[in-house]
């Protein structure tokens, strides 16, 4: 029994230990339709020490950040489109950075 509770224990710490180090991305391609989803590494722009609130415009510092579709869903209603929100804000971040990609088939890949 002892075995087996230790078995299970292992086994447990390694399917965390392997989400732990995937690489945290996020799809931002759920109202696509016609270009090939965004991947978006979060990581990297944590990694790059910018103020939360540069991305997530509503947040006050207190637990965590709410989901960009909570308020930009994929057609427009009281918040811009998520397609808008996306383009305004990434693009134009990009653009004036010259960093990260700045044409479209560079945040549309194709896989």
């Amino acid at each position: 029994m002892r075995r087996l509770v230790i078995s299970l224990v292992s086994v447990c710490f390694l399917v965390v230990a392997a989400f732990a180090a995937a690489p945290q991305v996020a799809t931002l391609g759920k109202c696509q339709k016609r270009k090939p989803p965004v991947v978006f590494p979060h990581k990297k722009h944590v990694d790059m020490k910018l103020d939360c609130k540069v991305c997530h415009h509503k947040y006050e510092g207190k637990g965590e950040p709410r989901s960009c579709f909570t308020c930009h869903k994929c057609e427009k209603g009281k918040a811009p489109s998520a397609k808008m929100a996306f383009h305004k804000k990434c693009v134009k971040c990009h653009k004036k950075e010259k960093k990260g990609p700045r044409r479209c088939s560079q945040c549309h890949a194709k896989k």
